[in-house]
Order: C-alpha cells, then sequence, then structure tokens
C-alpha cells in the first residue's frame, strides 16, 4: 500500500461540536508532523459541520472532512479506513486529546522490533489516561510486551481503555460488518480478529486522554446492547466458534451465557443455536443464565420503553 502521510488521526464526531475544538487543538500540538487527520461527522445535528470546515481553513495539517447520515462509530471507522493514506491508523474520539509526543513514542518502539519480525505485527499499543493524570486501568508489568489481544490479559487484568496504532494496510483487510438499522459494535471485534493472525507491541507510554461522556457510551449501556442485537450476537459467537483456543473456559462460558442471550434477541432458536455451537455440553450448561439474561432484557425493555 503506498503511503502519504506516516500517521492518519481519524476523529469521529457525532454531536460533540463542544469539544472538538480541543480536542484539534491537541492534534495541533503533536511534536511529530508527518499525519494527516480524518474527521467523520456521524450525522451530527449540532455545530460540528462548521467547526470543522474553520479548522480545514485554519489548520497547518491536513484534514480529510466527511459527512455521512448517522450509522455508528462502526461504520465511521470503516469509513477513515478506506480514506487513508497514513501508514498507520490510530483513532482520537472527539473530546479526547492525543498527548504531544504520542506519534514520536509509537515509531520510537516500532523501530525497536526487529526489522525481520516486523511482518508478524499489526502495531502498537499504549495507555491512555484519565481526566485526571491517571493511568485508565493498569500498567504493564515489563515494557515492551509481545503479545495479542487474547493473551495480554493474562499478563494485566482486563479493564481501562488503550489505544492502538494499526497499520493502515492491515485494517483495510479486517473492517467492521454492518447490520442493519444498529449503531454499535464492540470496539474489540476486529481487534480480536487482527490477534489471530498478528502480534502487537504493547507499551507503557500514555498516548491519550480519555474524557467520560456524562450521556455517553457507558451511561447507556444497556440500551446500546439491545439496540444492537446482531453485532453483539455474531461477536459472541466468533467468540465460541472461532476464538475459544485462546480463552480459559470460565471466560468461554460466560461467553456461551451471552451468545444464548443475543442469540435469542435475534429470534434464533435453541435448535438452531446447537448446530452451529462448537461445545454442546459448554451450551447446554450455559443455557439456564443465557435464558435468564435473556427474559431479564425484555423485562427491562419494557419497563424502559425500549
Amino acid at each position: 500500500m503506498k503511503t502519504s502521510y506516516r500517521y492518519s488521526i481519524f476523529v469521529p464526531c457525532y454531536n460533540r461540536g463542544d469539544v472538538l475544538d480541543e480536542t484539534l487543538q491537541s492534534v495541533a500540538k503533536l511534536d511529530h508532523k508527518n499525519f494527516e487527520v480524518i474527521i467523520i461527522n456521524d450525522g451530527s445535528k449540532d455545530d460540528t459541520d462548521n467547526i470543522c470546515r474553520a479548522w480545514i481553513k485554519k489548520a497547518i495539517f491536513p484534514i480529510q472532512y466527511f459527512f455521512q447520515a448517522n450509522q455508528g462509530k462502526h461504520l465511521a471507522h470503516n469509513k477513515a479506513v478506506s480514506e487513508a493514506r497514513g501508514y498507520f491508523f490510530i483513532t482520537l474520539d472527539a473530546g479526547d486529546f492525543i498527548i504531544k509526543d504520542a506519534l514520536t513514542q509509537i515509531d520510537t518502539h516500532w523501530d525497536k522490533i526487529d526489522e525481520a519480525q516486523r511482518p508478524g505485527f499489526a502495531g502498537i499499543s499504549g495507555l491512555c489516561l484519565t481526566e485526571k493524570g491517571e493511568v485508565s486501568g493498569h500498567k504493564y508489568p515489563r515494557e515492551p510486551v509481545d503479545s495479542d489481544y487474547f493473551d495480554i490479559f493474562r499478563i494485566i487484568p482486563e479493564g481501562g481503555e488503550k489505544r492502538e496504532a494499526i497499520l493502515t494496510a492491515i485494517l483495510k483487510s479486517y473492517p467492521f460488518p454492518e447490520y442493519s438499522g444498529e449503531k454499535l459494535i464492540r470496539p474489540d471485534f476486529i481487534l480480536r480478529q487482527i490477534s489471530r493472525d498478528y502480534r502487537f507491541r504493547f507499551i507503557n507510554a500514555p498516548l491519550e486522554i480519555n474524557v467520560r461522556e456524562a450521556d455517553g457510551y457507558t451511561a447507556n449501556l444497556f440500551r446500546f446492547r439491545v439496540s444492537s442485537p446482531n453485532s453483539f450476537y455474531h461477536y459472541f459467537r466468533e467468540e465460541i466458534c472461532k476464538n475459544y483456543r485462546y480463552d480459559h473456559n470460565k471466560k468461554i462460558f460466560y461467553y456461551y451465557t451471552r451468545y444464548i442471550r443475543y442469540a435469542l434477541h435475534c429470534r434464533i432458536n435453541l435448535f438452531n443455536q446447537s448446530t452451529e455451537v462448537e461445545n454442546k455440553a459448554l451450551w447446554l450448561a450455559a443455557l439456564p443464565s443465557g435464558v435468564l439474561g435473556w427474559l431479564s432484557d425484555l423485562v427491562r425493555k419494557r419497563k424502559m420503553g425500549i
């Protein structure tokens, strides 16, 4: 793949005009200048469009700007990857801040990977900080750690935000799937797909500062989940049919319960489920919990008027 820049910085926006300016100011302060910015306006109804057009006129760095009807961050991501001209691709959510030396840190650690081994790596994964300046989640016990998004959580507990700079050429082969009318898919969906074929170099360098939205994804998690049953069904089907070799039994059992739960939301009956699972004994053992979770969702949906 021919590239024009070292980095493509993807900024997805949906009604975040009030914070977008500060995010782009953090980009302008980067000590590494070989990058482009790709802004995807995912159907915002605020002043995001005006802010983006003003930045296009005044920015000292190249900006690609696209508007699309509201489809969700995952499809905005697919559009950005298709347009990216950078060697690496990194996401910076509107409202978050990229740290001044982030791209320099990525380059430094990438260059330390033996050249003969680089074809087996998808990119670099660094830490994120909270608004208070604390590490989100956990640092790695050593640096670097060459691993993937299965084994890395045997080294540190799950939790906390991480940020990846991924080779754009690789990302183009792993688009997010599209399900009609659904606007959410778990962001690690493609990371786990990539991890079946490549490793990442995990580092303790902070790359971004994440600012949690008061009315964002976390605050509306249940509503988002039950409004996107197909994406969650396919996510957990991949876990039990393709990724089960990488996870311990306790986690696989959890994935079976979630698979059953969202398969039922998608009206996939128990007989059809039984024909596509890898381990029927685990599926049978997980049935009570999965069905109970589905029934609980139905009750909660009714109470919320969803």
